[in-house]
């Protein structure tokens, strides 16, 4: 008998069917239904996640607090279609003071680490598989305590890595608009295991894995949150200090950032006995080289070069992930773009014969339906593009071709960021009823 040897692919597609089958939990059933919809070829039911943004840790207690939401009146619905629930871990918050380690009842961010706890163990007993994301850097992590928001120092740190030269001018030497703030500044010292980042994420993942039936267990860790938008810098300064926007003899520099995050998370949870990861969930923004890095130009590619560099591993624990508003609020087809783009390269959990990503946070904003409208054509549209947006991410032969789940931002409405399933005060929207017949 021929003995034939079991390709690298292969092994990735029976440990990601494993892990598909038991490491992540199926949405509440439906009766009669089935992964593969009957009478539906090629659509299968979408695993839904939401995100209930970073307020439900910073602010413990308001509305994005999973404690609160899961006892409104609306929140057995949304249940219903809800498999996963998205939580921030704001450093800043949690450990505002570098002489406090992570689970110290004397620091200051000890009350918001416990309300963390409450809301993981509270999501798991409702049957919720949590996904944390370690959000932004406190200032004293990354050299910033002395940039006081709005002072001299803050506004002359580094602006043309923080905002946009029309900002800059219409502030007329006041606060730019949308300046990005010091807590996005990427830490001198970096990502490695021994840094204060290293050691934050590892304190996270001892407490909601290795002691997670003390604190409350997570199933997932997403390393970082849209870095290619929202970190600083980008890119190596502009040679000339005079022309600071100046993209002449600059390169793109954040990938190795986030290659050394992903390759010390793969180390720590290695440690820990394993946990699916998901990286490096990027914004899907339009590049604007010096402040924002577009994931159909050069970043996916670097990144992955980089990767390779530094020997990462990946393996059925790795999945990709992504952000995709603009697959949403305008029936693009980034989402398919990016995974051929992985194609070969991206060593991951594999499915659908291909890389499998996950789309971790997405939306219809109001603000992008169309200019004009009244507020109630906005809703309505938003409530029709989502709608249109599920069962395009439940096609195998379109965007839920190896997606493992779908993100929506959020509950409730984020008035900074609007895509809200209902109102900033609880309402109802035709977006709620859409999301969740649509998912049903």
């Amino acid at each position: 008998m021929e003995v034939r040897r079991t390709t690298r692919r292969e092994v990735l597609r029976a440990a990601g069917a494993a892990l598909v089958a038991t490491a992540l939990p199926a949405l509440p059933a439906r009766a009669g239904a089935s992964p593969i919809d009957s009478g539906a070829p090629g659509l299968r039911r979408l695993e839904a996640t939401i995100d209930l943004t970073a307020r439900g840790v910073i602010v413990p207690g308001s509305a994005q607090d999973y404690r609160v939401a899961r006892t409104l009146p609306w929140w057995p619905r949304l249940r219903e279609v809800t498999g996963r629930l998205r939580l921030w871990a704001d450093w800043p918050t949690l450990q505002p003071d570098r002489d406090h380690d992570i689970g110290d009842p004397a620091s200051p961010g000890h009350a918001a680490l416990l309300a963390l706890d409450d809301q993981i163990r509270h999501a798991v007993e409702d049957g919720l598989q949590v996904i944390v994301v370690p959000y932004r850097y406190p200032p004293w992590s990354n050299g910033t305590e002395g940039l006081e928001p709005g002072s001299a120092a803050d506004l002359g740190h580094m602006l043309a890595d923080r905002a946009y030269p029309a900002a800059v001018r219409a502030a007329d030497g006041g606060t730019p608009p949308g300046m990005k703030a010091r807590e996005y500044k990427l830490p001198a010292d970096g990502h490695g295991p021994d840094s204060p980042w290293g050691r934050f994420v590892a304190a996270l993942i001892d407490r909601y894995v290795t002691r997670g039936d003390e604190h409350g267990r997570i199933g997932a860790l997403e390393v970082v949150n849209e870095p290619n938008l929202q970190l600083w810098p980008q890119r190596s300064p502009a040679p000339d200090a005079a022309r600071p926007y100046d993209l002449d003899g600059t390169e793109l520099t954040v990938h190795r950032a986030v290659a050394e995050m992903m390759v010390t998370v793969d180390e720590i949870v290695t440690g820990a006995g394993g946990l699916l990861c998901l990286a490096p969930s990027t914004a899907d923004a339009e590049t604007y080289p010096r402040l924002v890095s577009g994931v159909d130009d050069e970043l996916t590619g670097e990144l992955l070069d980089e990767l390779d560099t530094r020997g990462f591993g990946g393996g059925c624990g790795w999945v990709w992930s992504y952000h995709n508003y603009t697959d949403v609020e305008e029936g693009t087809s980034r989402g398919v773009a990016l995974r051929d783009r992985l194609r070969g390269r991206w060593r991951g959990l594999e499915r659908d014969d291909g890389p499998a990503v996950a789309a971790t946070e997405g939306g219809c904003r109001l603000s992008a339906v169309g200019d004009g409208l009244s507020h109630d054509r906005r809703l309505e549209l938003q409530a029709e593009r989502l709608a249109r947006a599920v069962d395009r991410h439940r096609d195998l032969s379109d965007l839920g071709a190896g997606l493992m789940f779908f993100t929506q931002y959020t509950a409730t409405a984020d008035p900074n960021w609007d895509c809200g399933l209902r109102g900033a005060d609880g309402t109802e929207r035709p977006a709620f009823g859409a999301w969740c017949g649509a998912l049903a």
